[in-house]
C-alpha cells in the first residue's frame, strides 16, 4: 500500500518537475538530507 502511494507521489512530481524543474530539485535535495541523517548511514 506505501508503496503505491509513493508511485502516485512520484507521478506527481513528474508532472511538477516538468513545470517548475528549479524548485523540486530542492525538495528532492531536502529530502534526500532527510533520509541520510547520521544515525541512518553506515560507518566507513
Amino acid at each position: 500500500m506505501a508503496d503505491e502511494d509513493r508511485i502516485k507521489e512520484f507521478l506527481k512530481l513528474q508532472k511538477q518537475i516538468k513545470q517548475d524543474p528549479k524548485r523540486i530539485a530542492a525538495v528532492i535535495k531536502q529530502w534526500m538530507a532527510e533520509d541520510t541523517k547520521p544515525k541512518n548511514r553506515p560507518k566507513k
